[in-house]
């Protein structure tokens, strides 16, 4: 058996289930647009992100993790937390946003948001979540899109809601469906095994 293969595949595995998709589709759609359509600070709407990936998670918990089991290998690799790294990199840049206080239609604010797709795709890769890759290509192409209305219309909350309104729907589409596919793949067990 090939070890680190199999680790490969155990540690892709964890995005089979979609929740990854559904939490980033989210996240999106709480902060770029009803965050935007209200006027919400980004503190706000992180807070409202939160009980949402909270519930999420203990519905991985509950439901999702009793039909297929996980595993955890006890070698430790540094390249291991690197995807955690890059992740936590585009979340400092996002908290200077919100414990900075910058303005959601300042210079500064659009041009870092345009920083984290690539960060997003750094991760896609050192974790092989190819489908980050897209979702990262869309939000570097919306971010573009309203720094460029920044910049000649001096104007970014209508079009980025309507744009980050279409890109998280898809993602969370994505994730709903690739949920329900891997409900009906792995049914509950039952009985579980004695290992001992």
């Amino acid at each position: 058996m090939n070890l680190k293969k199999t680790k490969s595949r155990l540690n892709q595995s964890i995005f089979k289930d979609g929740m990854w998709d559904i939490m980033i589709g989210s996240l999106l759609l709480f902060v770029y647009v009803i965050g935007n359509l209200f006027n919400l600070p980004y503190l706000e709407c992180f807070a409202y992100w939160v009980t949402i990936n909270i519930i999420l998670r203990i519905v991985q918990k509950k439901v999702l993790i009793p039909r297929m089991g996980r595993v955890e290998l006890d070698d430790f690799r540094y390249k291991d937390y690197a995807p955690f790294v890059a992740l936590g990199i585009g979340g400092l840049l996002g908290l200077a946003i919100v414990f900075l206080q910058i303005g959601k239609d300042s210079l500064l604010t659009h041009s870092l948001m345009t920083v984290l797709p690539g960060v997003l795709i750094i991760a896609a890769y050192i974790i092989n979540y190819k489908r980050l890759y897209y979702y990262s290509l869309a939000m570097e192409i919306a971010f573009l899109v309203s720094l460029w209305y920044f910049f000649n219309l001096n104007t970014t909350s209508e079009i980025e809601a309507v744009m980050f309104l279409f890109i998280s729907l898809i993602i969370i589409s994505v994730g709903t469906y690739m949920l329900i596919k891997y409900v009906k793949e792995h049914p509950k067990l039952e009985n579980n095994l004695d290992h001992s």
